[in-house]
């Protein structure tokens, strides 16, 4: 008599997939058990999260409604941590961990779908291959929600692949609640869909034709509610980022960042992804990063480094190669054999060479000395400007310790400084949370060109009469337009004078005391 299949014993296939997958998720799991530096912006998201749960508004300051940010569904995921008795920056990094386990297992499926049935097994390298990466290590640790977007958008490509367009709707949408780049995956994955069944099916009556818009209908129902959201609570139909991060930046910084990318390792992984588009069920996926590739050349980029917004196609790019392999090994075992080549290639570029020296990393790390350990891997895992907590706590209580206390501050890392001054009005500089700088047109003569830090009106900080402005002496940090336009200005000489202890310029007690 036959067992039921419930009782059977594993196949060897299957066991060996839980222990390639139990192994990486472990390994993933004890590299995450302490927490690290989170990136400085994403304690933005933190004091919009902790505003929202002490009853003050979806706001960066009190009083103020304005969109800065950039990932609503982060945002309020971090809130309800929050509002069970969780801090901000713990609820990240847990979120962060989470979301990487979806993206790892998200890139395993997405892999294996698109593998012929003989070739399958090769999936099992989907996760380790992500996992080597630089911009998984930097990006999952950072406290922003660049894993959770990649993962929804990975997941999105293995729904549209096996056909299950509500799904593809679903992950499309959360994509969008996630980064406002979800707006070109359903453009493309829920379009395209549409178009292609228009032209095949030519639908004669209206019922049929609502039934085959459906998705897409319901996706343009939910940015018209999103929408109208953004208009009813902040004024705008639009980010304030996205009239923050816009305009001035030369063209060539996106295929800089592009080059910097790709030249971390995902360049191995490119030409089998181009053999792979010879399945049919793969190229949408690589017309996503085709199109998130355009997208970046336009914007310029981003400012930090280990490709943040490329993180999302690079799970594509690695079922692609394992896909393109396959391909190949029809042809030839050995010219298969030659082509998985590139998977090595790949791990050990991104964990150990710095050949080309023009990358994302110093050229002074030494990466050699740490084998077998990659000193690459360690590096992305400290932001560029690795201040922590305690630092930003003692710094805060020494603005409450001014006389009279400091009660509007101006910066341009708004992120911890707001965080834990949020009884504090915080101006920025750059203008993501303030409506006003991002708007301006400004120019200034020999600045320094960075994106997202290309907005500034030192007019209207200074009339705003800051207690204190964080900004370094002229020279000491890179010269972007607020910096250099706050120091063209007499009145901040004028007006306030530098505090060593703060690292900041103080306005002169005099004038703190006018009414």
């Amino acid at each position: 008599m036959n067992m039921p299949s419930v009782f059977q014993r594993p196949s060897k296939a299957f066991a060996l997939t839980l222990l390639v997958l139990g192994g990486l998720l472990c390994l993933y799991g004890y590299e995450f058990l302490q927490p690290t530096i989170q990136i400085d912006d994403a304690y933005i998201s933190y004091r919009y999260a902790q505003n929202l749960v002490d009853g003050h508004g979806l706001v960066y300051n009190v009083g103020e409604r304005v969109e800065g940010y950039t990932n609503l569904l982060w945002t309020l995921l971090v809130a309800g941590g929050v509002a069970f008795g969780g801090s901000a920056s713990l609820v990240g990094h847990w979120l962060g961990f989470v979301s990487g386990v979806f993206l790892l297992l998200a890139t395993f499926f997405y892999s294996r779908c698109l593998l012929p049935r003989e070739m399958q097994w090769l999936a099992l390298g989907a996760p380790i291959l992500l996992y080597a990466s630089n911009s998984f290590a930097a990006w999952t640790i950072s406290g922003l929600e660049t894993p959770l977007f990649a993962a929804f958008v990975t997941a999105a490509m293995v729904a549209f692949v096996v056909g299950r367009i509500g799904w593809v709707l679903a992950f499309c949408v959360l994509a969008s609640l996630t980064r406002p780049e979800g707006a070109l995956l359903a453009a493309l994955l829920l379009g395209i869909d549409w178009l292609a069944q228009l032209i095949a099916l030519r639908p004669r009556r209206l019922t049929e034709l609502l039934r085959l818009s459906l998705p897409c209908l319901a996706y343009a129902l939910f940015i018209a509610g999103l929408t109208a959201f953004r208009v009813i609570y902040y004024g705008d139909a639009l980010p304030n980022t996205f009239y923050a991060k816009t305009g001035g930046i030369p063209l060539n910084y996106g295929p800089a960042y592009l080059y910097r990318f790709l030249i971390d390792g995902a360049i191995f992984l490119l030409v089998p992804a181009l053999v792979a588009l010879r399945c049919r069920a793969y190229r949408m996926g690589f017309a996503f990063f085709v199109l998130i590739a355009l997208y970046l050349i336009v914007v310029g980029g981003d400012v930090f480094s280990h490709g943040r917004f490329l993180l999302p196609v690079l799970p594509i790019l690695i079922a692609g190669a394992l896909l393109g392999i396959a391909e190949l090994s029809k042809a030839s075992n050995k010219v298969g054999l030659v082509a998985a080549l590139v998977l090595p290639a790949f791990v050990l570029c991104s964990l150990y060479s710095l050949w080309p020296r023009n990358t994302d990393f110093s050229s002074t790390l030494e990466v050699t000395s740490a084998f077998p350990l990659s000193a690459k891997r360690e590096s992305v895992k400290v932001p560029s400007l690795p201040l922590s907590e305690p630092f930003f706590e003692a710094q805060v209580a020494k603005l409450r310790q001014l006389d009279p206390p400091a009660k509007l501050i101006a910066a341009i890392g708004i992120g911890q400084m707001g965080y834990f001054g949020r009884e504090m009005t915080i101006i920025d500089l750059v203008g993501l949370t303030d409506r006003h700088i991002a708007r301006s047109a400004e120019q200034i003569e020999g600045s320094l060109m960075i994106p997202g830090h290309q907005k500034s009106d030192a007019n209207y900080v200074l009339s705003r009469r800051p207690d204190v402005i964080y900004i370094p002496k002229l020279g000491e940090a890179a010269l972007i337009p607020t910096l250099l336009s706050l120091h063209r200005d007499p009145r901040l000489s004028e007006e306030y004078q530098w505090d060593d202890d703060l690292a900041a310029y103080v306005r002169r007690p005099e004038l703190r005391r006018v009414p």
